[in-house]
């Protein structure tokens, strides 16, 4: 009787040990096939978001620098000032009065500074600093960092007509990249947790949850902002290797103070396709990243605060 019971218990266990690892076969499967999915997802995203920031970068080229060689030279004012300037002088040669003379001069320069401030204003005037603003990478720097909504404000477009594509193509734009963003987010994210359960086992919960350690969290993105200052310092050689290690970090992050811009200054740049590419590869990334950190720190609350809470508990009971 023991000996038929003992032989049930066994099949049991054999039956339960196949029923679950054909749970865990079709598990990975599903998985596989969702990662699968995703990849597929994935690469449609960034294929549609690139040609997007292309497109974005080819209609502000066309609507900005066809308005600025609209605009007035700032030349032609001063020139008009110089001829008003030399007219009063030759009127006044002869003249004794010169309180006369000194009120045409101020009047005539008030004149020049307020039409100076009209023009400027209304978009109307090129001045010598923002000549060749607009150029086709300017244009693709500006459009990654409106759809990733980093926006360092060196450029902005100035028409009405451009000011409207902005509000448009921002629209669109920063809701496809986000998703991009998430979908590649969580595709890292899942190989990182999958690396953990090999090499860190103090990250797996006794759930069966893998956690990835803040400070291999922190050096994957440490190490993603390394190499991102080496690159801008090699192709921005006024700047030193902490400004470079600052401006991928301001910018990933997407703070975006602007007081660092990469190209400013240049009209082109072979390195701009690189470098934009860099920056939002590494949105991702340190999105990722941060989001791991974030799981850790949240778990690692909730386990100590239990743990105080469970002291806390038999503490009163007795």
């Amino acid at each position: 009787m023991n000996k038929k019971v003992g032989r049930e218990q066994q099949e049991q266990e054999a039956r339960k040990r196949v029923t679950l690892k054909k749970k865990k076969g079709k598990d990975k499967d599903e998985s596989e096939r969702g990662t699968a999915k995703l990849l597929v997802a994935l690469g449609g995203l960034l294929l549609a978001m690139w040609g997007y920031v292309l497109f974005g970068a080819t209609v502000f080229v066309i609507i900005e620098k066809k308005e600025k060689s609209e605009r007035k030279p700032a030349t032609i004012l001063e020139i008009k000032l110089v001829d008003t300037l030399e007219d009063i002088h030759l009127k006044h040669t002869a003249a004794v009065n010169t309180s006369e003379y000194r009120r045409e001069v101020d009047k005539a320069m008030q004149q020049f500074k307020d039409e100076i401030v009209k023009q400027v204003e209304s978009g109307e005037l090129v001045t010598g600093g923002d000549e060749n603003e607009w150029s086709y990478e300017s244009s693709l720097l500006f459009s990654a960092t409106l759809v990733t909504t980093v926006g360092y404000g060196n450029i902005a477009p100035v028409t009405s007509p451009g000011r409207l594509f902005t509000i448009a193509y921002s629209c669109v734009g920063i809701p496809l990249t986000l998703v991009c963003i998430a979908i590649l987010g969580t595709i890292m994210a899942r190989g990182f947790k999958a690396l953990a359960l090999f090499l860190f086992e103090d990250s797996v919960t006794e759930e069966g949850i893998a956690f990835i350690p803040i400070k291999v969290s922190a050096g994957v993105m440490f190490a993603y902002l390394f190499i991102g200052a080496l690159l801008f310092r090699a192709v921005e050689p006024t700047w030193t290797f902490l400004e470079a290690f600052y401006f991928c970090f301001i910018t990933l992050s997407t703070i975006g103070l602007g007081d660092f811009v990469y190209g400013e200054g240049r009209t082109t740049d072979s390195n701009f396709v690189v470098s934009v590419f860099y920056l939002m590869f590494g949105l991702s990334v340190l999105s990722m990243c941060f989001s791991l950190m974030q799981e850790q720190v949240t778990f690692l609350l909730h386990h100590y605060l239990s743990l105080l809470l469970r002291k806390a508990k038999q503490y009163w009971k007795f």
